[in-house]
């Protein structure tokens, strides 16, 4: 990474690039449901083009772990952008022409997720000047349906923005009222069952509870041969004495005939003399 490319990350985050441990909330103890890469990049692509203060912000999330973990990879991105000209900053793309957000986490929604990744975009925008506009937010149809309708109200009123709703009785669709960067309220502080991780710890959290599997994958292969060699010498052992004792059977059966047989003789011979 060059100097110039280094003045753009931002300091929102630890680092350019974190891990997101998702815990249930009000259980900091349970089980992880995901761990998702976090990774922030800020740049300006229009500076070739003589539009310097231009920017835009990319915060993409991966799962990596967790009970959601699965074949299907779950990933997405929340886009922003500051476009000079304009004055004019978006909370949810790269152009300005772009007016919706959508956070693609099936089965992990209501966790803090989406409010964690917008409120970094919120700190962000808010460096910019304080009378620069918000581009205008649109909820549409279908986006949100029964108890994720307030939900995803309440997700974008926590930052202090206001809509004008089609119908008030549904509050299904609308747009964001105007306001400026100023009115942007970041939230403070982020749901307990968040964990940020630097993903070099997470790394080697990660190496070490892999050699730990695989030192007891080495001491169970260890100790299924060292039984599987118990169970081979008890059985020769059992054999061992099986034989001895149809031996000693084999002798008592043969001293007994021998007996047996003396004693029919010495009848024979008293009856004959």
């Amino acid at each position: 990474m060059t100097a110039e490319n280094i003045r753009f990350v931002p300091q929102l985050l630890p680092s350019p690039a974190i891990v997101l441990v998702v815990r249930p909330r009000g259980d900091l103890n349970g089980e992880v449901l995901a761990e998702l890469v976090v990774q922030r990049f800020e740049a300006n692509p229009f500076e070739e083009r003589g539009r310097p203060d231009n920017r835009q912000l990319t915060l993409s999330y991966l799962v990596v772990g967790g009970s959601h973990l699965s074949s299907r990879v779950l990933k997405g991105q929340f886009n922003a952008c500051y476009d000079s000209g304009m004055k004019t900053v978006s909370l949810t793309s790269h152009t300005l022409s772009v007016d919706v957000l959508d956070l693609t986490l099936p089965g992990l929604e209501g966790h803090g997720i989406g409010t964690y990744l917008m409120n970094t975009i919120v700190l962000w925008a808010r460096q910019f000047p304080p009378d620069t506009d918000v581009n205008t937010i649109k909820l549409r149809p279908g986006q949100a349906i029964g108890d994720n309708k307030a939900r995803r109200n309440r997700f974008y009123e926590q930052f202090g923005i206001e809509f004008d709703y089609d119908d008030p009785m549904t509050r299904e669709t609308g747009k964001s009222r105007p306001m400026v960067v100023s009115g942007l309220r970041p939230v403070e502080k982020s749901s307990d069952n968040l964990e940020e991780q630097n993903i070099a710890r997470y790394v080697r959290e990660r190496n070490l509870a892999a050699e730990d599997v695989e030192q007891r994958a080495l001491y169970a292969e260890q100790e299924v041969e060292r039984l599987r060699r118990t169970l081979k010498e008890e059985r020769a052992r059992l054999e061992r004495r099986h034989r001895n004792s149809l031996r000693r059977v084999v002798v008592r059966s043969s001293v007994v005939t021998a007996v047996a047989c003396a004693a029919v003789a010495l009848v024979t011979v008293k009856t004959f003399t």
